[in-house]
Protein backbone atom coordinates (compact mmCIF):
# COMPACT_ATOMS: atom_id res chain seq x y z
CA UNK A 1 0.00 0.00 0.00
CA UNK A 2 0.63 3.47 -0.22
CA UNK A 3 2.90 5.07 2.54
CA UNK A 4 0.47 8.20 2.26
CA UNK A 5 -3.14 8.14 1.29
CA UNK A 6 -5.39 11.09 0.82
CA UNK A 7 -8.83 9.83 1.97
CA UNK A 8 -10.59 13.68 1.22
CA UNK A 9 -10.32 16.95 0.44
CA UNK A 10 -12.59 19.46 0.25
CA UNK A 11 -12.46 23.50 -0.47
CA UNK A 12 -14.74 25.46 2.09
CA UNK A 13 -15.35 29.06 1.43
CA UNK A 14 -16.50 31.21 4.67
CA UNK A 15 -19.85 31.05 3.59
CA UNK A 16 -21.51 31.03 6.47
CA UNK A 17 -23.22 27.95 8.73
CA UNK A 18 -25.85 25.98 6.93
CA UNK A 19 -24.85 27.39 3.45
CA UNK A 20 -23.97 24.30 0.71
CA UNK A 21 -20.37 24.06 -0.28
CA UNK A 22 -20.35 25.47 -4.51
CA UNK A 23 -17.00 25.54 -5.13
CA UNK A 24 -17.00 28.66 -5.29
CA UNK A 25 -15.40 32.07 -3.67
CA UNK A 26 -15.76 35.24 -3.67
CA UNK A 27 -13.24 37.72 -4.57
CA UNK A 28 -11.20 38.72 -1.80
CA UNK A 29 -13.18 36.51 0.71
CA UNK A 30 -10.91 33.35 2.49
CA UNK A 31 -11.02 30.32 2.04
CA UNK A 32 -9.94 27.07 3.77
CA UNK A 33 -8.48 23.78 2.32
CA UNK A 34 -9.20 20.39 4.46
CA UNK A 35 -7.20 17.22 3.63
CA UNK A 36 -7.79 13.88 5.48
CA UNK A 37 -4.63 11.56 5.35
CA UNK A 38 -3.41 8.45 6.39
CA UNK A 39 -0.02 7.37 7.44
CA UNK A 40 0.37 4.06 6.67
CA UNK A 41 3.73 3.56 8.96
CA UNK A 42 6.74 5.99 10.37
CA UNK A 43 7.83 8.98 8.35
CA UNK A 44 10.43 11.27 8.55
CA UNK A 45 8.66 14.51 8.46
CA UNK A 46 5.82 13.90 6.19
CA UNK A 47 4.68 17.04 4.95
CA UNK A 48 1.89 18.27 2.64
CA UNK A 49 2.10 20.71 -0.56
CA UNK A 50 -0.12 22.25 -2.55
CA UNK A 51 0.07 24.72 -5.68
CA UNK A 52 -2.77 26.80 -6.67
CA UNK A 53 -3.05 26.53 -10.87
CA UNK A 54 -5.08 28.85 -12.85
CA UNK A 55 -7.00 28.26 -16.48
CA UNK A 56 -3.58 28.37 -18.01
CA UNK A 57 -1.61 25.94 -15.88
CA UNK A 58 0.73 29.13 -14.15
CA UNK A 59 1.56 27.95 -10.93
CA UNK A 60 0.33 31.16 -8.63
CA UNK A 61 1.43 29.97 -5.32
CA UNK A 62 2.88 26.97 -3.64
CA UNK A 63 2.72 26.32 0.06
CA UNK A 64 3.37 23.08 2.49
CA UNK A 65 3.09 22.16 6.02
CA UNK A 66 6.91 22.86 5.95
CA UNK A 67 6.55 26.59 5.74
CA UNK A 68 5.11 26.85 9.72
CA UNK A 69 7.52 23.70 10.48
CA UNK A 70 4.72 21.62 10.63
CA UNK A 71 5.11 17.69 9.72
CA UNK A 72 3.72 14.40 11.20
CA UNK A 73 6.29 11.41 12.07
CA UNK A 74 3.69 8.41 13.17
CA UNK A 75 1.57 6.16 11.50
CA UNK A 76 -2.37 7.15 11.60
CA UNK A 77 -5.24 9.70 10.33
CA UNK A 78 -4.41 13.51 9.96
CA UNK A 79 -6.40 16.09 9.12
CA UNK A 80 -4.57 19.35 7.54
CA UNK A 81 -5.90 22.68 7.00
CA UNK A 82 -4.71 25.54 5.24
CA UNK A 83 -6.31 29.22 5.46
CA UNK A 84 -5.65 31.18 2.38
CA UNK A 85 -6.40 34.59 3.86
CA UNK A 86 -5.82 37.13 2.46
CA UNK A 87 -7.51 35.97 -0.77
CA UNK A 88 -5.70 37.60 -3.51
CA UNK A 89 -6.43 35.63 -5.90
CA UNK A 90 -8.33 37.51 -9.18
CA UNK A 91 -11.93 36.21 -10.46
CA UNK A 92 -11.07 33.36 -13.15
CA UNK A 93 -11.01 29.25 -12.36
CA UNK A 94 -8.49 27.63 -10.19
CA UNK A 95 -7.00 24.36 -9.97
CA UNK A 96 -4.65 23.07 -6.41
CA UNK A 97 -2.49 20.25 -6.74
CA UNK A 98 -2.10 17.89 -3.24
CA UNK A 99 1.24 16.33 -2.48
CA UNK A 100 2.32 14.75 0.09
CA UNK A 101 6.10 13.54 1.09
CA UNK A 102 9.13 14.15 3.74
CA UNK A 103 11.65 15.57 4.09
CA UNK A 104 14.22 14.35 1.47
CA UNK A 105 11.88 15.47 -1.35
CA UNK A 106 10.55 12.05 -2.13
CA UNK A 107 6.68 12.17 -2.99
CA UNK A 108 4.44 9.38 -1.85
CA UNK A 109 1.19 11.13 -3.27
CA UNK A 110 0.86 13.28 -6.18
CA UNK A 111 -2.91 14.65 -6.76
CA UNK A 112 -2.59 16.87 -10.14
CA UNK A 113 -5.46 19.36 -10.52
CA UNK A 114 -7.77 17.67 -7.56
CA UNK A 115 -9.82 19.86 -6.95
CA UNK A 116 -11.34 23.34 -8.76
CA UNK A 117 -12.97 25.88 -8.05
CA UNK A 118 -13.94 29.59 -9.40
CA UNK A 119 -13.29 33.04 -7.44
CA UNK A 120 -16.80 35.24 -8.60
CA UNK A 121 -16.27 38.89 -9.24
CA UNK A 122 -18.73 40.55 -6.81
CA UNK A 123 -16.65 43.59 -6.10
CA UNK A 124 -14.94 46.66 -7.54
CA UNK A 125 -11.97 48.24 -6.32
CA UNK A 126 -11.84 52.00 -4.86
CA UNK A 127 -11.04 52.89 -8.15
CA UNK A 128 -14.63 51.89 -9.01
CA UNK A 129 -13.39 49.86 -11.98
CA UNK A 130 -14.10 45.71 -12.02
CA UNK A 131 -11.88 44.04 -10.09
CA UNK A 132 -11.75 41.27 -13.09
CA UNK A 133 -10.33 44.08 -15.84
CA UNK A 134 -6.95 44.24 -13.80
CA UNK A 135 -4.08 41.94 -14.98
CA UNK A 136 -2.12 39.94 -13.53
CA UNK A 137 -2.77 36.83 -11.29
CA UNK A 138 -3.60 38.28 -7.61
CA UNK A 139 -4.40 41.80 -6.29
CA UNK A 140 -2.23 43.04 -3.98
CA UNK A 141 -2.99 46.41 -2.42
CA UNK A 142 0.33 48.24 -1.44
CA UNK A 143 0.04 51.15 0.77
CA UNK A 144 0.13 54.62 -1.31
CA UNK A 145 0.71 58.00 -1.20
CA UNK A 146 0.95 61.65 -2.55
CA UNK A 147 2.59 63.97 -1.16
CA UNK A 148 2.42 68.27 -2.45
CA UNK A 149 6.25 69.27 -2.52
CA UNK A 150 5.52 72.76 -4.32
CA UNK A 151 2.39 75.11 -5.29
Amino acid sequence: GEKMQLLSARIKANQGEGKPESGEVHFGEPFKLSMDWHAAEALDGGRVLIQVRNATDDIIFASGTSDQGLSFEQPGRYRVGVTIDPNPLLPGRYFIDIYAGVRRGQRYAKHDCLLDFWVLDTSTIASGSPIDQRPGYVYYLPSWKIDKTQG
